[in-house]
């Protein structure tokens, strides 16, 4: 940082100014850098945080879109089971009329 950077004092309690210096400490920065690391993330948060909710309820749009889907596709298969159950039937039918013709034919010998 520059000394031509404008300066600006703040006042602070001193449990907040420790817990910042034990912070800077850690993470092997200056007290001054650890400030203006932390303000920078604050103010990187703060244009995160709308473009998440913009991700969310694109989300939520497609979820809505895969429900109407899934709705979609459980009505195609209860149509296509009733469709089946009925082929079921009809062959079952077909089956015992066969049935009947064969002991009609033998009968009459």
């Amino acid at each position: 940082m520059a000394r031509i950077d404008p300066q600006v004092n703040i006042r602070m309690p001193a449990d907040l100014k420790d817990k910042i210096t034990e912070r800077a400490d850690l993470n092997g920065r200056s007290m001054n850098a650890e400030i203006l690391q932390m303000l920078q993330d604050a103010l990187h948060l703060t244009k995160v945080i709308p473009m998440q909710d913009e991700v969310i309820d694109g989300q939520l749009d497609l979820l809505s879109q895969q429900e109407k889907l899934i709705q979609t596709q459980s009505q195609l298969l209860k149509d296509q089971k009733n469709e089946f159950n009925k082929l079921v039937a009809s062959i079952n039918d077909l089956q015992a009329a066969l049935k009947n013709k064969v002991t009609d034919i033998k009968s009459k010998k």
